[in-house]
């Protein structure tokens, strides 16, 4: 669906508005709203959204944001899962204008490599308790910001793809938590490496060379050789711990 405002739905004058269980996808508009736009602009009515397990995935607005609410007394939003707006290489959840209660619980967005993860909350009494942006798999963390001013939330997430070479075992993490003013992060960056010795690394991903076995130390993959015929054979490897047909476990020491 393609309009101005509310690619999915567009709503004015509301009072209370619940979704349970929607998906929003593949929706477009020129304005703002990708997925939807709610406008209270009468102040005089008590408004309240809640949004719960509802999915965005797909929808492009010309300003980037798939669900704008202007002048919502409380907002209240928990098992959301927003997917990429391929058009802009943003993935947005949210841009909210003079709401009093925000409250968002269980926030995961999906992205694409290298793509980027913008949440804006309008009025300095937002409060969420918890928004989870992990990276696409194979791409690490390279740049977070958490910006407030006198009345606005950012929230700015970037992943990238590892060079050349390299590889990634865990994909970063960034998890932000919040209680009314006081904002706690915790990052997991899992940087890329320099592909290990008897491996191969090809776009992120590092696999074992013919005869070798490889095992997780902290973030990154140590190679050992195998007994003969045990572990993989044929190059490309599926894993960096793959093993010959018929056999696994450490070392591919075990019969199946």
């Amino acid at each position: 669906m393609k309009q101005p405002k509310g690619g999915g739905l567009f709503a004015e004058k509301f009072e209370d508005v619940h979704f349970w269980n929607c998906s929003f996808i593949s929706n477009m508009v020129t304005s703002q709203g990708g997925a939807v736009y709610f406008d209270n602009f009468d102040k005089r009515r008590t408004s309240r959204i809640s949004l719960l397990l509802t999915n965005f995935m797909g929808n492009n607005a010309k300003h980037g944001f798939d669900l704008n609410i202007n002048m919502a007394k409380e907002i209240f939003m928990k098992d959301i899962k927003i997917g990429h707006n391929q058009r802009y290489n943003m993935t947005s959840l949210i841009m909210s204008i003079h709401s009093y209660s925000i409250v968002l619980n269980s926030i995961l967005f999906d992205l694409f490599a290298e793509g980027t993860a913008l949440m804006k909350l309008t009025f300095s009494r937002a409060n969420f308790k918890q928004v989870k942006i992990p990276c696409p798999s194979l791409t690490h963390l390279y740049e977070e910001t958490i910006l407030e001013s006198a009345d606005t939330l950012y929230l700015l997430y970037k992943c990238k793809k590892c060079k050349r070479n390299h590889y990634i075992v865990h994909s970063g993490l960034w998890v932000v938590n919040k209680n009314f003013q006081d904002i706690s992060a915790n990052f997991w960056l899992h940087e890329c490496h320099p592909c290990p010795i008897y491996g191969s690394c090809i776009d992120g991903k590092v696999t074992a060379m013919t005869n070798y076995w490889g095992y997780v130390s902290g973030d990154q993959v140590v190679f050992i050789a195998c007994p003969v015929s045990y572990c993989c054979q044929n190059t490309p490897c599926r894993s960096y711990d793959s093993c010959n047909t018929g056999r696994h476990d450490l070392l591919c020491s075990r019969c199946k």
